[in-house]
């Protein structure tokens, strides 16, 4: 790092830092110091660290120095900050699985400020991106904790210079956020959107979030106007209504539930077609873009029209006028209807004072610009935004702990209480609402007496923030603790939160609960129980799974769960308990087909019976390669791969030899090392761990990879 200067104000017992690059400060030095004023009032003693900030490193042990020695607790990176670049980590992650051997490092890396807030983290330096100079690349080293327990919070303010100056579009989000920090600003308007593909379409997963909302932030429910919730097929092109919503001066928080990439919102993928003219127009759009797709992917024209006519019986006036230049320009604003891009939002200028964007990349700040960066910078009120830099798991609770916030906490202790290594606060981390009901506990207390008094005076979210904080203190007693919740707790997110924590315990104590959260009415919990239980994988729990899959049949995201984590269980054992079970006329043929055929396309929709014989195949895929003794083969490689996301616990006997087998591949050895590290809740992952623990192999590599799932289970055996 080159010279570094600190504009220290009053002192104070809690700190935050505002490290930003020497350009920033010469051309914002007034704003600066007038935010770190702000967010002294806001009760923190904030100071400005400017520098040649040329490493990560550099950073990354002044941060830790203030942690030590001068009570730091959270931080804002302003500016041109160094990226950490997080590879060999993606167990950390939600749903991020990029082969890092295969892709680009750019690519197969996580961007991730964890580097900077999680002190307990160790990295081991790879190297420093030779185009993008401010990517540095590091590898979760093996003697790493192989969970995330932040210390400080942190957030990161990105100018981009896309559409103005980026020195001028801080200044003016500074000046912006000072003016912002002024207002008494309760947290009771929120809008919620879920777009196409959220959730799989599913009502029953969708509708619940009015309850937890409710329990979370009930001022927003106090009048007609304080909660919206919107869908993708209310109107035929969501995107301005959305748009309106976010304009609107009086919004706290908007919710977007959708997919997305650095520079688009995916807020449906088709309009909702209303009449018959636009559903042929519709229609028509998607045969000419399917014919597009197809020639992208290597067939000529001739053949993709051929192709995509035969399949759905069409005549040749619906393709053949795929690539005139009329229709690709009409295609193409057909398309930008059903997306929010900067453009949008940089003319929209967005009011709502914060963001909460689930969905991939949206924070990727390693991009020149992004969509929660832009919302921020477009000159309307908003302030803050929760992003995420690579992709992530739709079967996530995104608005965990959400209380806190309309208890007055500040946005970036609400995350780091919850974050995951891709998720990041865009903006200011100290921004705080109004309390609506105010909370007078410690954050940063470490008393284990401290948090059981306050788990016995708290209701609600309190008891659940409560919660978090003996699990992260080691408290003793915690299974039992959280069981009870999971039983006998009053609200939704109370006993949701307790499960969440419970897999880090007992593995009979977790399964007695995920037992008993199979009858709750909250249909994440539902979901979430369904999943975990199948991955356990204890014949034992066959017939309560089977029968929760009929029972919620309609329930898609429980549906989809029960039904690819069947093959969790030895040979078919899901599958003849299926047949045995009793069913009633939902389930008769004909009636319900267990698969419907489109012609030229196969079976697209799978139910039944049918749906299970297919997860047992996906099974004997994995099995096949492990048949294939020696092989080091790109297939073989290929086909271990879908152990990440399918840990068999049946194949661990298999797999462990095969770590061991110095006859196979050194390669192939590695890659299953790493992939017995997503067996958590396997019910033999303890003879996983016996196996493992004091194996040394000659191979630094191969012993790296072992030592880091044998640290990765035992997070889960406490």
């Amino acid at each position: 790092m080159g010279a570094m200067t600190l504009s220290i104000g009053a002192a104070a017992q809690q700190r935050f830092a505002i490290v930003v690059d020497t350009e920033s400060d010469a051309h914002c030095r007034p704003q600066l110091e007038a935010y770190a004023e702000s967010v002294r009032k806001g009760g923190l003693d904030a100071f400005i660290a400017a520098g040649d900030w040329t490493s990560p490193e550099a950073v990354r042990d002044s941060l830790y120095c203030w942690y030590r020695e001068q009570n730091l607790v959270g931080t804002v990176f302003i500016g041109d900050i160094p990226v950490p670049m997080v590879r060999k980590a993606q167990y950390l992650t939600s749903a991020f699985k990029m082969d890092e051997q295969r892709f680009p490092m750019r690519d197969s890396s996580v961007p991730s400020d964890r580097f900077y807030d999680d002190f307990d983290l160790r990295f081991d330096f790879v190297g420093r991106d030779s185009v993008e100079t401010r990517l540095f690349y590091y590898d979760l080293a093996p003697d790493s904790p192989q969970e995330i327990t932040c210390d400080i919070f942190s957030g990161r303010i990105c100018p981009s210079g896309h559409f103005q100056d980026r020195y001028v579009e801080l200044a003016a989000y500074l000046e912006k956020l000072v003016r912002i920090k002024r207002e008494w600003n309760p947290l009771d308007r929120i809008v919620s959107y879920t777009g196409q593909g959220s959730f799989s379409d599913s009502m029953i997963a969708w509708k619940d979030e009015t309850v937890t909302l409710e329990e979370q932030v009930p001022a927003a429910f106090r009048d007609i106007d304080g909660a919206k919730f919107y869908v993708f097929y209310q109107f035929p092109y969501m995107k301005d209504a959305i748009l309106k919503e976010c304009q609107r001066d009086d919004v706290d928080l908007v919710l977007f539930h959708c997919h997305g990439t650095p520079e688009r919102q995916w807020i449906q993928n088709q309009p909702v077609a209303t009449f018959d003219d636009e559903y042929y127009a519709h229609a028509r759009l998607q045969a000419r873009e399917l014919v597009r797709r197809k020639v992208r992917f290597g067939s000529t024209r001739e053949a993709a029209m051929a192709d995509v006519m035969q399949r759905f019986g069409l005549d040749s006036t619906w393709v053949a006028d795929t690539f005139s230049p009329e229709a690709v320009a009409a295609d193409s604003l057909e398309d930008l209807k059903t997306g929010i891009i900067l453009e949008d939002v940089w003319a929209a200028r967005p009011n709502a004072r914060m963001y909460i964007f689930d969905a991939c990349y949206n924070g990727d700040f390693r991009e020149e610009d992004c969509i929660a960066s832009r919302y921020i910078f477009s000159g309307g009120n908003a302030v803050v935004g929760l992003g995420n830099t690579v992709n992530v798991l739709q079967d996530k609770a995104s608005s965990t702990l959400l209380g806190m916030l309309a208890s007055g906490y500040n946005v970036g202790e609400w995350h780091r209480m919850t974050a995951i290594l891709e998720s990041h606060v865009i903006g200011d981390p100290t921004f705080a609402f109004a309390p609506d009901r105010k909370w007078c506990f410690d954050l940063h207390h470490t008393g284990i007496r401290y948090w059981q008094k306050a788990f016995a005076r708290a209701r609600g979210e309190e008891r659940s923030l409560a919660l978090y904080q003996l699990h992260r203190l080691g408290a003793p007693g915690m299974a039992g603790l959280l069981l009870k919740e999971v039983k006998e707790a009053p609200t939704y997110m109370e006993r949701l939160n307790a499960l969440t924590l419970l897999q880090h315990y007992d593995l009979d104590t977790y399964r007695e609960g995920l037992r008993a959260a199979l009858e709750d009415p909250y249909e994440y919990t539902r979901r979430k129980a369904a999943f975990y239980l199948s991955r356990v994988g204890d014949p034992d729990d066959v017939p309560a799974l089977v029968a929760a899959y009929l029972e919620d049949f309609n329930a898609k995201r429980i549906e989809f769960n029960i039904v690819n984590n069947s093959a969790c269980f030895p040979d078919s054992t899901f599958l003849e308990a299926y047949d045995a079970a009793p069913k009633d006329f939902l389930y008769t043929e004909p009636a319900v087909p267990d698969s419907l055929q489109v012609p030229g396309q196969g079976t697209y929709l799978r139910k039944g019976r049918e749906a299970l014989v297919g997860a047992l195949g996906l099974r004997a895929y994995a099995e096949e390669a492990l048949d294939r003794h020696g092989d080091g083969s790109r297939s073989r490689s290929a086909m271990l791969q879908v152990l990440r996301n399918n840990p068999y616990p049946q194949l661990v006997r298999r797999l462990v030899a095969l770590v061991q087998d110095e006859e196979e591949p050194l390669a192939i050895r590695i890659q299953v090392a790493e992939a017995l590290g997503w067996f958590t809740i396997a019910r033999n992952r303890d003879w996983i761990v016996a196996q493992l623990e004091g194996y040394q192999p000659a191979d630094e590599a191969l012993r790296t990879e072992v030592a880091k799932t044998v640290g990765r289970l035992k997070v889960y055996m406490r």
